[in-house]
């Protein structure tokens, strides 16, 4: 009952662990070991499904390891399930970062 105290060290660790998260998708990105981004990204979802750093590193390392039908299929349920603007955020990063144009025409030629 008194533990109210606890709320902001807790909201504190989780931003840092979140963080972390993230500098560690982006060091794994730039080494370009795609099956080891895979796995933290789909374990950091697991933690915060509308983290959208993870999402799109799981949608870049799934079509980096040839499964473009997949990271497709992983797109098309970002937009069902997020917000406008957060999706709007996703289609916009695919598009200018990392190399990946190519991937979101792709995309939009299918729907």
């Amino acid at each position: 009952a008194n533990e109210h105290w606890l709320i902001g060290p807790s909201a504190h660790y989780q931003m840092r662990y979140l963080a972390t998260q993230e500098e560690l998708l982006h060091t794994l990105a730039q080494v370009k070991d795609y099956s080891d981004l895979h796995t933290c990204a789909s374990h950091a979802l697991q933690v915060n499904p509308n983290n959208l750093c993870a999402l799109y590193w799981l949608i870049v390392s799934t079509y980096r390891q040839g499964a473009k039908s997949s990271a497709i299929e992983l797109l098309k349920e970002a937009e069902m399930n997020l917000s406008s603007n957060e999706y709007a955020e996703l289609k916009h990063n695919l598009k200018k970062r990392d190399g990946l144009p190519w991937f979101y025409r792709e995309f939009a030629s299918q729907q």
